[in-house]
């Protein structure tokens, strides 16, 4: 797989083996780590230190728009889990 995150057959290719019935079940916690690194990337979120220092409502807002059309995931991303994302991200920046 690439690992430029804002190529498209990448962004295909993460399609592809998330909707896939064959994954390995293991596999699939690993490939919505990837879908979620690469949402916080086009929402221009690059290091724990940024989502550490984000407003939760303003990296909320980045992350839906960075997913709009399910371009990463098809399930919708909550102002709480934003803000469990950020108390997380301070944890590991410090």
């Amino acid at each position: 797989m690439s690992t430029r995150w804002n190529d498209e057959s990448t962004l295909d290719e993460l399609r592809r083996r998330l909707e896939s019935s064959d994954l390995i079940p293991s596999q699939r916690p690993l490939l919505e780590e990837l879908a979620a690194r690469l949402v916080l990337l086009a929402a221009g979120y690059g290091s724990p230190d940024a989502v550490a220092a984000a407003e939760p409502a303003t990296l909320h807002a980045a992350v839906v728009e960075a997913n709009a059309d399910s371009r990463f995931y098809r399930g919708k991303v909550g102002l709480r889990d934003i803000r469990r994302l950020v108390a997380a991200a301070a944890y590991l920046a410090d």
